[in-house]
């Protein structure tokens, strides 16, 4: 289990100090020494083939910008397995009638995408999925006159799905639903409730409250005034993160599928800033107690405007942070995981071409520019894909082995959108 200390830690700045005993173990941060950019970043040689020279910084001197308030639902998720799934819009982005989400599965870095998205429910609002044991689980955030969340899982890579229901309305977040085990979890209320249900998405319960929480011994500290994602932790335990009422605070929590407020406290990370949010939440090591820890993506404002860092916790308890990638007025449009914990974050200038960064271990490494429309990236071992939509056309390419600064077009894929199905 994660080593849990009984009152948490703070990592201020450089070190690590604890109010009681440590809970993630002395972090260090780790600061880019100088801005290095370019418009692919990519954690290791390992992913690519090999290292790439750096372009200058073309976003060097931009108006400082402000942190995103969360995440998009535009995400890619790669299991232990290879196994990758996206989450992508299409149709006509620009009317949200006329903008249909899609499932895509892919069951192995060398096979080619296959549009496997739940039939028999309007998906307008949006799609959240989480990969589950042996599968997958997709939630349709409610539109239209819907009050509740239908669900579909597929334990066959989507060519059959199951469908289930959360009776309240799931938050519009990435990280809004996880399975764990015999458990699936969600967070509803806007981030005020958390629930446990059933993997198949039945036998609903609340097992914590953000006042609750707020509350407890485990949350005092950070006093918690909302739920912002939740992970898949060891067994039936789910990790949790929380905006803190405390300055420059983001809290992690783990909470038992067995114990309704049965939570304790796994850290409180505080980069040196005055507010943070937590963006994503990736729980790694495949569930087991000796190989789980997370890693989770940080939004920070300065005086020098907004920045995103990674906090990562290893299976020992031992937590580090990231250099900072500065915003410069870019815009966030996607993220993702790779099997190893691996984020990504794609983003868009004011001119409007992608950049995407990886970050692993710390550090982030660039790759070339991807092309033009770029949505969501596939991190598989040996093997980088970036997915570009233009109405109902998917593209794939891939980062070409034997000549690292091009990507190589791979699959084009056309999905049948009916246009006006949702007025």
């Amino acid at each position: 289990m994660y080593p849990l200390g009984r009152r948490g830690a703070c990592i201020v700045g450089r070190s690590a100090v604890s109010d009681d005993e440590p809970v993630w173990g002395s972090g260090r941060r780790q600061r880019a020494s100088a801005r290095r950019a370019a418009v692919l970043v990519v954690a290791s040689a390992a992913w690519a083939g090999g290292v790439v020279g750096l372009t200058p910084d073309s976003t060097a001197g931009a108006t400082p910008s402000r942190p995103p308030a969360s995440a998009p639902l535009t995400s890619a998720l790669v299991d232990p397995t290879g196994r990758a799934w996206l989450v992508v819009p299409m149709g006509d982005l620009s009317q949200a009638a006329n903008t249909f989400w899609q499932v895509l599965e892919r069951p192995s870095a060398s096979a080619p995408w296959a549009l496997v998205t739940p039939p028999g429910v309007a998906d307008n609002g949006g799609l959240v999925a989480t990969a589950g044991p042996g599968g997958a689980v997709v939630s349709f955030l409610p539109s239209q006159s819907l009050r509740f969340t239908p669900l579909a899982s597929t334990t066959d890579g989507g060519a059959s799905w199951v469908a289930g229901l959360v009776p309240a309305a799931l938050d519009a977040a990435p990280d809004a639903l996880a399975a764990t085990g015999s458990a699936l979890w969600a967070l509803v209320d806007r981030g005020g409730r958390l629930l446990a249900g059933r993997s198949s998405g039945g036998a609903w319960r609340t097992v914590l409250t953000s006042s609750a929480l707020a509350d407890s011994a485990a949350g005092r500290r950070c006093q918690p005034r909302r739920l912002l994602a939740v992970a898949a932790g060891p067994g039936d335990t789910a990790l949790l993160a929380a905006a803190c009422r405390r300055p420059g605070e983001a809290g992690l929590f783990a909470q038992s599928a067995t114990v309704a407020g049965g939570v304790s406290t796994v850290a409180v990370a505080v980069p040196s800033t005055d507010r943070v949010r937590v963006l994503r939440l990736v729980a790694t090591g495949a569930g087991s107690a000796a190989s789980a820890g997370a890693v989770a993506l940080l939004a920070e404002e300065t005086r020098v405007g907004a920045s995103l860092v990674v906090a990562s916790l290893s299976p020992g308890g031992r937590t580090s942070l990231s250099g900072d990638l500065r915003l410069d007025g870019r815009r966030l449009v996607a993220t993702g995981s790779g099997p190893g914990g691996e984020l990504y974050v794609l983003l868009r200038t004011p001119a409007g071409a992608e950049q995407l960064t990886v970050e692993a271990a710390g550090r982030w490494d660039y790759l070339p520019a991807p092309p033009r429309g770029t949505v969501a990236v596939a991190l598989s071992p040996g093997r980088t894909d970036v997915v570009t939509v233009h109405s109902s056309t998917l593209t794939d390419y891939t980062l070409d082995p034997a000549v690292l600064l091009r990507w190589r077009r791979t699959q084009v894929l056309r999905v049948p959108v009916q246009y006006g199905s949702s007025s």
